[in-house]
């Protein structure tokens, strides 16, 4: 060793020492996964190969080790496991397994990267998969769509389905591309929101929109081709300096929810802005046999501090102005948040004058203790929509609809989920699949009960991993969480999103008849779909049973939580089956022999 001046051995030794750590950092084995043919979206159609690649990096190449790996369905029953060696000599290596005839549904992949001890004392080492996102470390996920079709639509706006969140998956890019495909292709979701509020559009000034207008930019809606998706316009949030507030009311510019807080100034300028957007879109979006639906407010039963008067004068004003522009147009609204508090308001305010300012209602889906969005507790119990009175909200509401509003309006549920009640890291695999049972329990009492629509939420996941907040609402993980939480670029499915899928396939394009009696424990809607009947089932106490259902004879097919089919026959007039927490479908049941419950759409 050179003796470097100025420095004795000790300190040269110990300075070289410092300057390899820094220079040559020692790094632990890692082990990663990725769906080359999807690598940011792995969903998959039925029947194609699922081809997964493993990533190995070896702190010590010259040890040996394997990569083990196993499917789980969302049940947590294996489907395919297996061992792959890692050979010495390289420190970076790549494994590639193919997965054939996989059935539909969601799959969870374990994999752990082992490595041998070397006899002197140290030990075998495990390393599992990191953390990505939102998503769970030791874990990655895939999905596999169902073999069964939707109904083709003479229209998108014919679809029963939305869904919140726009992701940037097709570019991988924030903010570049589609933001709509490919997952919503893929869930069979056709609304999709499109934001035109007031306060974006006329910041400064009245008739700042029209202005506007001669050099606008491309939106999202330019990436909803005609009879792909149909757009619902949200008008909601005044602008700051039109806002009608009390003169004694301290306001907060912070807070953004008192921009739904008290009516416009001057209704009429209200009117005119809404008239000029309504007439660009109905030019723009003049597609036929296409309606252009629009929904006023916002979830204002938590928001709103005005008078009913003027609540009423303000939807009176935004329905003027609307159908000015777009005389042919769909006005729904007011949006509110609760069921059983919006049909409680609507009670109120229908007869005041609002009946005459809506063509349809759009409501939210959401029971305490899922409401409030600024609830500060987000933990306790997981509460099912039959336990939080779903079924019987929406009937108020109809109840409403049918007293007050003409014949055929619209009922649209636009905003409903459920997340965690807890944090992201604390998610378990029995979580995901209550969630999954409960979230398409619930719209389909929402389809069952006589909503048109009915809105998923959301996308993918979004929030904060390391503080509690609205953790959990997203069909997807988020893989680039928290940059960025919304608009991710990189998502994989959850148990919900492969279940929302299947109740896509089976009900887009039907008709509701209403809900059935099966019997104690049981719940059961039945639809038309083209000619035949469809009959959705679950045990609302969450325990399985069989059970015998009169539906007629003859074959039938029964579909699966996940989408997989399978014949079954009507022995006597009735058809044995599983019952359990996670919904089934029959289709080509005999209406005639099922109890209709006496409160229908």
């Amino acid at each position: 060793m050179k003796k470097i001046k100025g420095m004795n051995s000790r300190a040269v030794f110990l300075a070289l020492a410092a300057w390899s750590v820094v220079a040559w950092p020692l790094r632990a084995d890692e082990l990663t996964v990725d769906f080359p043919a999807s690598p940011r979206f792995p969903v998959f159609a039925s029947g194609d190969p699922v081809g997964m690649t493993f990533r190995v990096r070896r702190e010590d190449a010259s040890k040996r080790g394997k990569v083990l790996w196993e499917v789980v369905d969302h049940l947590g029953e294996t489907v395919r496991k297996g061992e792959d060696e890692v050979a010495a000599g390289e420190t970076m290596q790549e494994i590639s397994v193919f997965l054939k005839d996989l059935p539909a549904g969601y799959f969870a992949l374990h994999a752990q990267l082992a490595a041998p001890g070397n006899g002197f004392g140290e030990k075998a080492s495990r390393v599992e998969l990191p953390r990505r996102g939102s998503r769970p470390p030791g874990m990655a996920s895939f999905g596999v769509l169902s073999e069964l079709k939707a109904l083709p639509l003479a229209s998108a706006t014919d679809s029963r389905f939305g869904v919140q969140g726009t992701n940037f998956i097709q570019s991988g890019i924030f903010k570049q591309g589609n933001p709509y495909d490919p997952l919503y292709m893929a869930l069979g979701a056709r609304w999709v929101n499109v934001g035109r509020s007031w306060a974006e559009a006329e910041p400064e000034h009245s008739g700042q929109f029209a202005v506007s207008l001669q050099n606008r930019k491309p939106a999202e809606a330019d990436y909803i081709p005609a009879g792909n998706l149909a757009p619902l316009y949200c008008v909601f949030n005044l602008p700051w300096w039109a806002i009608d507030f009390p003169a004694d009311f301290k306001v907060d510019r912070k807070d953004g929810a008192l921009r739904q807080a008290f009516p416009p100034h001057d209704p009429s300028q209200y009117a005119d802005y809404l008239e000029t957007m309504a007439k660009d879109i109905a030019v723009s979006r003049g597609i036929p046999r296409q309606k252009r639906v629009y929904q006023v407010g916002w979830e204002p039963d938590w928001h709103w501090k005005g008078s009913d008067e003027q609540f009423v004068a303000m939807y009176r004003a935004a329905y003027r102005g609307i159908h000015r522009g777009d005389p042919d147009a769909l006005v729904l609204g007011p949006g509110y948040g609760v069921t059983e508090k919006g049909a409680e308001l609507l009670e109120r305010l229908l007869p005041k004058g609002l009946a005459g300012a809506l063509d349809g209602i759009a409501i939210h889906g959401y029971y305490v203790p899922f409401g409030n969005p600024k609830e500060v507790s987000v933990g306790g119990r997981y509460v099912s929509p039959e336990e939080g009175n779903a079924a019987g909200s929406i009937r108020k509401v109809r109840a409403l609809m049918d007293r007050y509003l003409a014949p055929g309006a619209k009922l649209f549920q636009t905003e409903w989920g459920l997340d965690y009640r807890g944090r992201y890291r604390d998610v378990t695999p029995e979580l995901l699949r209550r969630q999954a049972a409960y979230i398409i329990r619930g719209h389909l009492i929402f389809l069952g009960e006589g909503c048109d629509v009915t809105y998923f939420f959301y996308t993918a996941d979004y929030g904060d991993l390391e503080k509690r907040g609205e953790d959990g609402y997203g069909l997807c993980f988020n893989l680039t969480m928290p940059k960025p939480s919304f608009g991710a670029t990189h998502v994989s499915p959850k148990p919900v999103f492969m279940a929302a899928s299947t109740l896509t396939r089976v009900l887009e394009g039907t008709a509701t008849r209403g809900p059935v009696d099966l019997g104690e424990g049981l719940c059961g809607y039945l639809f038309h779909r083209d000619g035949e009947e469809v009959l959705a089932f679950w045990s609302r106490d969450n325990v399985s049973r069989r059970v015998k259902i009169p539906v007629g004879e003859g074959r039938m097919r029964r579909v699966d939580f996940m989408g997989n089919l399978f014949e079954v026959s009507g022995a006597e007039g009735s058809v044995e089956v599983m019952a359990s927490e996670y919904p089934n479908y029959l289709i080509g049941v005999s209406p005639a022999r099922l109890k209709r419950v006496a409160v229908a759409p």
